[in-house]
Order: C-alpha cells, then structure tokens, then sequence
C-alpha cells in the first residue's frame, strides 16, 4: 500500500481551482465544495480553497462552518481583507459585535495581525 503524497502538485491545485471557481460562478456550489474539499485534504496550506469554503458555507447559509473555513483561511493568509470582512459579518451575525469590529479596524488600519 502506498503512501499519499503530503500535498497536490501546485499545476493540478491550479487546475481545481480553476474547476472549482467555474461551478460556483455557474450555481453548482456542491461540486465545487466537493472539488475545494479535495484540495484542502491534499494541500491543507490552500488557502483560496479556505476562503472558497467559506464563501459556499456562507451562500448555503452554513454560518458556523462558514466561520470556521473562513478562519483557516485567514491562519494562512492573515492580511487577506475579503476574509477579515467576512469574518465580522459572521461575528455580527452571531451576536459577537465587538470581534465583528475588531476584524474590520484591521482592514481599515491595514493592521490585519491585529497588532495596532
């Protein structure tokens, strides 16, 4: 039995990704969180696949699973702005007002570590 390789070959995640992006311009969100699930099995450091979850999540009014891919997300590529905004409409949403602001003072002060 052979071992799987620790991650996917950048051109193949490159390729789903683009399949993935195609099936949720077109609607066809479960095929393309099928594809993103693949991808975050086998490169879990893809953090447009994260971000893509989250986005599906959100859509399919999956909230908390909406939280938790756009949090991954985030670990990964901590000054990516769609993210932070994302995150504080989840946080607002879910009652949790002041981190919702917390997230959006690090887009407006371009302090997205939250260091400031």
């Amino acid at each position: 039995m052979s071992k799987k390789p620790d991650t996917m070959p950048l051109e193949a995640i490159e390729t789903l990704l683009t399949t993935a992006l195609a099936h949720y311009c077109e609607g066809r969100l479960e095929a393309s969180a099928r594809i993103l699930e693949s991808i975050t099995v086998w490169s879990p450091g893809e953090a447009r696949a994260w971000k893509l979850l989250g986005s599906i999540m959100m859509l399919t009014d999956r909230r908390r699973e909406a939280e938790k891919f756009f949090s991954r997300a985030l670990a990964l590529d901590p000054k990516d702005p769609y993210v932070l905004v994302a995150l504080a409409e989840l946080k607002i949403n879910f009652q949790r007002v002041f981190e919702g602001i917390d997230f959006i003072e690090q887009v407006v002060s371009g302090d997205p570590e939250g260091k400031h």
